[in-house]
């Protein structure tokens, strides 16, 4: 045990020569940890070292036969050197021993993703989020496959939506990969189905920035301070909050909220960068450079590089503009829709590999790629292209006029009349979206509570049986009794489909098991609704349903006024026009 927890630190701390020697010395010891053989294959794999890994990959599979991990190892491996199909192999064996881990379908994704098969890749995906929403390989898989085949992933979880569409992910994934793409109106109209399924202060804050990538100010605001409200302690909400005020370049406002989210996250090397560049457009040239010097001491950035590199450009200290554009460029080995690479080359002057470099990002390119190439042209080459891709870059769904506007970048093209029709096209589409979208108002409802045996009490029912809850201001999550599981499931006031992870929640006895996760399709209190409420299942428990008022700030601010015995609560609510 002692040489294993002391292999662990040495490969936390980076040091695996000595990592290796005690987790090989461990084995030594007991030959037959099939954890302790784990370890070490893991550490041969990151030493590329395939072979002794795949010996302790086998070594796994004679000890416990009936184990999938032995034979995700050797698939790994396959995949590290290529051998795709030997890898589908072993991941196929690992999926018919244990069809409910997660890890064996996102591994198996990420082969068929080198192989191209997408169809394939994107199954997988569905199946290990089905299993574990959470599961960090899956989300990998998403990730580059909203690059390399999102139609495919768009259409697979559309499907999905109609299967489950009780489930906020799905759409949550769709709205991601549209957003991925430049094509801010489809993402808003995913994102807000997956907000609307089960609102939380992450999904708040995700709909804030989408919504400042529209170029719509209020909403991305609204969503911000939405995400507050639902949870304080995450400052998550406060950085949207001042990049939906950076992005709508209003300048004096991001300056103070950059600044309050910096006194609570004081190592946030990137907003210390987004502060550089608005003091910059504030005139404030000291505070600037300050604020790029923090931002690159904490993590060197090429966007930080490319900022401070123009704030020397414009100050006429072309010397440390160059040093900085230089630097920038050896970072960004792959540039991306938000690399700053094309601009980059075009201030040193390389223009033939800046060309090169959109021809090939370009093929497929997002709206945000296109946009930078036409910046890059309106500065250093064709001004009619600079024009042309900026037409491009709306087809593909850029939509930030706000940008376009006060971006220097594009001066030299104000006066051409190509330009103008680009003005107008995104006006004309922001006014479509003003139109179409609704409107939030402030609505607040007050709900009573009753105080019996020192705790307070709501009436309200669940998929329509008429219960209390207990309401708790310091529970985080919210919990039904084992009890009235058990009778809700017998009345079929739950299902099956509501049981959530697990194939496995009854036992013989038909008692619900204690941990399991149960979907609330409907909690109604005070006529106000929450919609997909997940309940963790406990025995020792006197109370129907525990709920915080961390939960309650799904709905929106949540105010307690113990004098009158109620629960006030101001929420944002769709108006349409």
């Amino acid at each position: 045990m002692a040489f294993n927890l002391r292999s662990s630190a040495y490969s936390g701390l980076g040091q695996q020569d000595l990592a290796l020697a005690d987790i090989s010395e461990a084995i030594n010891l007991d030959p037959k940890d099939v954890d302790y053989l784990n370890s070490r294959a893991q550490i041969y794999f990151e030493q590329f070292q395939y072979e002794l890994a795949d010996a302790d990959a086998k070594k796994i599979t004679e000890l416990e036969p009936g184990n999938p991990l032995g034979w995700l190892c050797l698939g790994r491996n396959a995949d590290a050197r290529k051998d795709y199909d030997k890898a589908i192999e072993h991941y196929n064996y690992a999926v018919k021993l244990d069809n409910s881990n997660a890890q064996s379908y996102s591994l198996r994704a990420y082969t068929y993703i080198n192989q191209k098969r997408w169809s394939e890749a994107t199954d997988d995906v569905v199946s290990a989020f089905s299993i574990d929403i959470t599961d960090g390989g899956a989300l990998d898989c998403v990730n580059t496959l909203a690059d390399s085949a999102s139609v495919v992933l768009c259409s697979k979880m559309k499907i999905q939506t109609k299967k489950d569409p009780n489930n906020s992910l799905w759409p949550f994934i769709i709205g991601a990969t549209y957003e991925k793409r430049g094509n801010m109106t489809e993402a808003l109209e995913f994102f807000n189905k997956s907000f609307d399924i089960e609102p939380s202060a992450g999904a708040a804050q995700r709909l804030s920035a989408a919504y400042s990538d529209a170029d719509n100010l209020k909403m991305a605001l609204d969503f911000a301070d939405r995400a507050i409200q639902m949870d304080s302690t995450d400052t998550d909400g406060l950085y949207s909050k001042a990049m939906a005020y950076f992005k709508a370049r209003r300048w004096e406002d991001a300056d103070r909220a950059l600044s309050i989210y910096l006194d609570a996250e004081p190592e946030r090397a990137d907003a210390y960068c987004y502060r550089g560049f608005t003091r910059d457009h504030l005139g404030k040239t000291n505070e600037a450079a300050d604020d790029y010097d923090t931002a690159i001491t904490l993590q060197p950035m090429v966007t930080s590089y490319y900022f401070r590199g123009r704030h020397y450009w414009n100050l006429g200290d072309k010397d440390k503009a160059i040093a900085d554009f230089k630097q920038a460029v050896e970072m960004d080995t792959i540039p991306d829709s938000s690399s700053p690479s094309i601009m980059l080359l075009g201030y040193l002057g390389r223009t033939d590999e800046a060309e090169a470099l959109i021809a090939e990002i370009g093929k497929d390119a997002e709206s945000m790629v296109l946009y930078n190439a036409a910046c890059y042209y309106a500065m250093f080459g064709d001004k009619q292209k600079a024009v042309d891709f900026l037409n491009q870059s709306v087809d593909k769904g850029f939509l930030r006029l706000t940008l376009l506007e006060n971006d220097s970048d594009m001066d030299s093209i104000r006066s051409m009349d190509g330009y103008k029709k680009v003005v107008e096209r995104l006006k004309s589409k922001q006014l479509k979206m003003e139109e179409e979208n609704a409107e939030y108002t402030d609505q607040t409802v007050e709900v009573p509570m009753t105080k019996e045996s020192g705790v307070f009490k709501v009436k309200c029912s669940i998929n329509g049986l008429p219960l209390h809850f207990v309401f708790d201001t310091g529970a985080a999550n919210v919990t039904i009794s084992a009890v009235e599981a058990a009778f809700m499931y017998k009345n079929n006031y739950l299902s099956d489909k509501d049981f959530m992870g697990s194939s496995s929640f009854l036992t013989a006895s038909g008692d619900i098991i204690e941990g399991s996760v149960v979907n609330l399709r409907n909690v109604n209190f005070g006529g106000l609704d929450m919609n997909n409420v997940k309940a963790t299942v406990v025995k020792t428990q006197n109370a129907p349903i525990l709920l915080g008022q961390s939960v309650l700030s799904r709905l929106g601010k949540v105010e307690i006024d113990y004098s009158s015995y109620t629960i006030r609560i101001t929420r944002k609510v769709k108006t349409t026009r």
